[in-house]
């Protein structure tokens, strides 16, 4: 089963097993939390969405 959750809680997101990371509509990038941690060279979930914001 899939479910679908869209939430700006940066805690609830690192909960699920695959996130999509999104800025106005356009797909920054997609993956587990662990493995866009590494990706984005960050050690708390929520400066993904910083960083993310910022391009």
């Amino acid at each position: 089963m899939t479910v679908i959750v869209s939430t700006s809680y940066m805690d609830e997101a690192q909960r699920c097993a695959k996130v999509h990371v999104l800025d106005a509509g356009k797909l920054l990038d997609a993956g587990t939390p662990k493995d866009l941690m590494a990706k984005w060279h960050v050690r708390n979930f929520a400066d993904i969405f910083l960083q993310g914001s910022q391009k």
